[in-house]
């Protein structure tokens, strides 16, 4: 279900990375496991406990981690957490673009 590209229409709770991120941003996550994250280190990802976690794939550091709140239609409702010492809880209403 994640396949494909996305892009943000709500942001809501502890978003600290407003700089790098925002409403009308997009990212693209492939079937082969990588994907192009909201970050530029954030260039794979994969499904763990029902949750997709992506991380930097050249050393394994773990980047974000989003769990599917709802979903209607071609209209996802994530909660991104950060990982590691990232403070990130933010809650994002994301769109299928394709």
């Amino acid at each position: 279900m994640i396949v494909g590209k996305w892009k943000i229409t709500n942001i809501s709770g502890n978003n600290e990375h407003s700089d790098s991120f925002g409403i009308g941003s997009e990212a693209e996550f492939k079937a082969d496991g990588t994907c192009k994250g909201w970050f530029s280190m954030e260039d794979a990802y994969k499904i763990e406990d029902g949750r997709v976690k992506t991380f930097y794939a050249r050393t394994n550091e773990p980047m974000f981690v989003y769990t599917l709140l709802s979903q209607n239609g071609m209209t996802l409702s994530v909660r991104m957490d950060g990982t590691l010492d990232d403070k990130c809880s933010c809650t994002l209403t994301l769109q299928k673009v394709n």
